[in-house]
């Protein structure tokens, strides 16, 4: 909605609720009007109905009309109640009067119940002269009742006073409305007037002012609209065009002719637009020059990237040969440690070999020259026995070794996933890394099924389990310290659930977010590499598949959790 439609609807709003307000008091004062002038016109009727009253009353009694049954009639208080009954002959509007009492000698001008209310309104305040109030008939009409009261005069005692004083035609007729004494309320005078004319005298009187009122607030709102659409709707879409004008790169557009206020806006609106055009002119030559400049440093960028991709290349490939020799130097560090393993049984076989050969040399001379006893048949024959219990096991010791050597250096080597027991294998590894661990004074424990069954890479998995056990024990306890280390595997929908612990100094919070990256060592120049925990978030989450994370509380110990697919 354009500015001037929102200005249009706001003036057009406010003149609509000025408009409501001024119909609304206009339709209130007139109907107070109308009803002020109802009650002028009951004011004038009573005004006459009581001068003909006192005038006929004071004129009959002073005539010296002799009052009888016969004239009786000519009584005003007779007389008013018998016109009140003639005038609907007159006047069909529904307006009526009447002289009514509480204890009317006429029971046609007994008092009603609004009538009797009025009474006692008139004796709780005697010094009020009129009531004008609104009142609906039993059948539904609605009415507008005048009355004012009939105070009990001295004249008026003649008829009213004591019974035995009043003229014999009025005892002979009337045994009520007697004993009235001076101030007394006889009754009141009710004029009754129909609220229908009310209504239509207001409805007929607001019709003619609503109809003035909405074609002045309609000329007010034309003649409002045609100065906005001049002063205020056409400068605007001057100066929207302008802008647009501006918006499309017309820089030298300028707007003129505005008077007021917009002559200022105009003013500024040409001087921002030759502030513009300037900047626009400097910001093109800036660009020019930035786009030089531009060229140059991306011609240098090049060149960097050149020489950056090529240190990144180097970079990476000093890595991998890192990360084989680290590989190769825990091998080697393996093979040294089996081949001084194996050096023990072997030699233990070897010297009882040899002596089982002097032996045997020793009883085949004496079978040779017949001088064999049973004697020497049975030490022969115990020695031969006790030399094979001493190599067998120191053979069978030495297989297993090789055995292990073996399984593990092959799968360290090659490439190929296989199916292999978790359990098995990780006492295989420890089985390789054994002469590491008898230096310590640690303890190893596996808690682990026997009925888990991992598809991998072995030779990725004896890595893990290598490097977190030389990772403990390069890093986690000082010399002659003993510790725990604990290797507890579990199965669950399909994952493997490692969790490696030992019980060390544990690993600074400051260092844990860095343990995984490369080259991050703590014992540098102590045969601390900073490869060990790399490799194995690499082989985890890029090799197998999985996750790892790792905990640690300063002196009590670290933690690794990782997790990979049991079908890699």
């Amino acid at each position: 909605m354009s500015l001037q439609a929102k200005l249009l609807l706001a003036i057009g709003i406010i003149l609509l609720l000025v408009f409501t307000c001024i119909e609304f008091l206009a339709y209130q004062t007139t109907r107070k009007n109308t009803e002020q002038d109802l009650w002028d016109q009951a004011e004038k009727v009573r005004n006459v109905l009581m001068s003909m009253r006192r005038i006929y009353h004071h004129q009959f009694l002073e005539s010296g009309i002799k009052l009888t049954d016969k004239t009786l009639g000519f009584l005003p208080a007779h007389a008013m109640n018998r016109i009140s009954q003639d005038l609907p002959n007159w006047d069909k509007s529904g307006f009526s009067f009447n002289n009514v009492s509480d204890q009317p000698r006429n029971l046609n001008q007994k008092a009603d119940e609004v009538e009797l209310e009025v009474m006692e309104y008139f004796r709780q305040n005697p010094k009020e002269k009129t009531l004008f109030k609104p009142f609906q008939k039993p059948n539904g009409e609605q009415y507008y009742l005048y009355a004012r009261p009939i105070w009990v005069e001295k004249y008026c005692l003649k008829c009213h006073g004591k019974k035995v004083d009043a003229p014999r035609a009025i005892q002979a007729t009337y045994d009520t409305a007697y004993n009235y004494q001076v101030g007394d309320l006889r009754g009141v005078l009710s004029i009754k007037l129909p609220a229908s004319t009310v209504a239509q005298r207001t409805w007929a009187s607001f019709q003619h002012s609503l109809v003035i009122h909405l074609m002045g607030f309609i000329a007010i709102f034309i003649l409002v609209t045609l100065l906005i659409r001049r002063h205020v709707g056409n400068p605007l879409a001057d100066l929207a065009s302008g802008m647009r004008a501006v918006a499309d790169g017309n820089y030298g557009q300028r707007v003129e002719g505005f008077k007021g206020e917009f002559a200022i806006l105009s003013q500024a609106f040409n001087e921002m637009t030759a502030q513009v055009s300037e900047q626009q002119k400097a910001l093109h030559d800036l660009n020019n020059q930035l786009e030089q400049r531009v060229k140059r440093r991306t011609a240098q960028l090049e060149a960097a990237n050149g020489e950056l991709r090529e240190a990144l290349d180097t970079l990476q490939h000093t890595q991998k040969q890192l990360v084989e020799s680290e590989k190769m130097v825990a091998l080697g560090g393996l093979v040294a440690g089996i081949a001084h393993e194996i050096n023990t049984p072997i030699g233990v076989g070897v010297t009882a070999a040899s002596a089982l050969d002097e032996r045997v040399k020793s009883f085949t001379q004496l079978f040779e020259n017949s001088q064999l006893k049973k004697s020497d048949l049975k030490k022969f024959i115990g020695t031969v026995a006790e030399t094979s219990n001493i190599i067998l096991p120191n053979l069978q010791r030495a297989a297993d070794l090789i055995r292990s050597f073996k399984q593990i250096a092959v799968d360290q080597t090659s490439e190929q996933p296989r199916q292999f027991n978790v359990c098995t294998y990780l006492n295989e590894i420890l089985l390789s890394l054994k002469p590491a661990l008898k230096k310590t004074k640690h303890t190893v424990e596996i808690k682990c099924s026997q009925q888990v069954e991992l598809y991998s890479y072995p030779g990725h998995f004896a890595q893990i389990i290598t490097n977190l056990l030389t990772n403990s024990l390069t890093h986690a306890y000082d010399e002659e310290q003993t510790g725990l280390m604990v290797l507890e595997v579990s199965s669950q929908q399909g994952w493997l659930h490692f969790h490696y612990s030992d019980d060390g100094k544990g690993i600074p919070e400051a260092d844990l977010p860095k343990i995984f990256e490369p080259f991050f060592t703590t014992t540098r120049g102590q045969g601390g590499s900073g490869l060990g925990l790399s490799m194995i978030y690499n082989i985890i989450t890029q090799n197998m598949g999985g996750q790892i994370h790792c905990e640690s509380t300063l002196g009590k110990g670290t933690s690794f959790y990782f997790n990979i697919p049991l079908n890699f």
